[in-house]
């Protein structure tokens, strides 16, 4: 048996648990993907694409036998297993960051420190991992962390070799509630150094957050915000050590066409 039927194996026997007792039809209902793709992928003929595996293993897909998105992941060889590759890439950062007086000097009056540098080290590998597996994206280079571009720190920066951007930005945000501050007024702080951008049509912006309060906030302010530019907003989860959801809330222009996500 060669190494992608044993694969295949291994998803289509996932895929099946996390099903249980559903008919196939039942199971595209709730899921959303056609019964035919699932019949193929459950017969070991056809390998799911990680935006596949998460339509059948979260939110409305139920999945049956405690099998989680990761585990379907696992299985596919989208990533080794669920931290091992997020903790190397944690290890292999953590003291160039833990070492940087700016990074946490810039941040320690608004962040609680421990759980934004937390939330940084894993945000770079989750979303590492992810493009890295992204079999859609074509990776020419990345650049980490807090690459400057016009005297402005970024957290992260994606060069891809693709026709619709050529860069792809990334600012992580660990939101901390304060009873002194709106959701709004934080937003504004967000945005406030993206609007001084020249506008790019080949350059996507992501935000990522670790709150689902502020996430679904600025989701909720899709199309309503003064920026015109690809801008999408990113929630990870860093207990559970995955990528939540992505959202588009600006578009260079009108057409959605252009868009692509991280998984």
């Amino acid at each position: 048996m060669s190494k992608k039927e044993y694969g295949n194996k291994k998803v289509a026997d996932a895929i099946k648990a996390a099903r249980g007792e559903r008919s196939l039809r039942r199971y595209a209902a709730d899921t959303g993907v056609n019964y035919i793709t699932i019949y193929r992928i459950e017969k070991g003929e056809s390998l799911p694409s990680p935006q596949t595996i998460k339509k059948l293993t979260t939110g409305a897909a139920r999945p049956r036998n405690d099998v989680s998105y990761d585990d379907v992941m696992i299985a596919a060889g989208y990533q080794q297993n669920k931290n091992k590759e997020i903790e190397a890439m944690v290890d292999e950062r953590a003291a160039e960051i833990a070492a940087s007086d700016k990074i946490l000097k810039s941040q320690k009056l608004i962040y609680s420190g421990g759980d934004y540098i937390r939330f940084r080290h894993y945000g770079f590998g989750l979303i590492s991992s992810a493009i890295s597996n992204n079999e859609n994206l074509k990776i020419k280079g990345i650049n980490y962390p807090m690459y400057s571009v016009n005297n402005r720190e970024l957290d992260m920066k994606v060069w891809l070799d693709d026709n619709k951007v050529d860069e792809w930005w990334f600012d992580f945000r660990h939101f901390v509630p304060d009873t002194r501050r709106s959701y709004d007024s934080y937003a504004f702080g967000t945005f406030g150094r993206l609007v001084l951008l020249s506008p790019d049509p080949k350059r996507k912006i992501s935000i990522v957050y670790d709150n689902p309060e502020i996430f679904s906030f600025m989701k909720g302010r899709a199309y309503g915000i003064s920026y015109k530019g690809d801008l999408s907003v990113i929630l990870v989860d860093v207990k559970e050590g995955m990528i939540v959801e992505e959202t588009y809330i600006a578009h260079y222009n009108d057409e959605v066409d252009s868009e692509f996500y991280i998984l």
